[in-house]
């Protein structure tokens, strides 16, 4: 799977709740000085990998994205807190197989109902 651009949400938690697989999750060292000093990536990330049963939360306004790297399929459980990011899916899912194919159009929706989120790219 390749790595989605880092994001952050103004007004919603984000989880996951790892169910099958690895995912592995970037963070800026910056923004994260307790983690950066257990290592970078060289890149100024910190990567966490997150097994089976392994659960993660990402509070509002924390830079983000995550990444399969490994062989195995991954999949998880996300969910957001509050549900502000509701219309999100609404939206995609009723354009995504005629109107939405484009990342930056779903980025710009994305934004607009994330209250002003960025997204960046890489």
């Amino acid at each position: 799977m390749p790595m989605l651009t880092q994001r952050w949400h103004e007004m919603h938690d984000e989880t996951f709740l790892v169910t099958q697989g690895t995912v592995r999750f970037h963070v800026p060292a910056s923004a994260n000085p307790e983690l950066a000093k257990e290592g970078t990536a060289g890149n100024g990330e910190v990567h966490i990998d997150a097994a089976n049963g392994d659960y993660v939360t990402v509070p509002i306004r924390a830079p983000h994205t995550f990444s399969n790297p490994f062989d195995e399929q991954a999949k998880f459980v996300n969910t957001y807190t509050p549900a502000f990011y509701i219309n999100y899916f609404k939206i995609i899912g009723k354009y995504v197989l005629t109107v939405v194919k484009s990342y930056y159009v779903r980025m710009l929706i994305l934004c607009k109902i994330d209250g002003g989120g960025q997204t960046h790219e890489p």
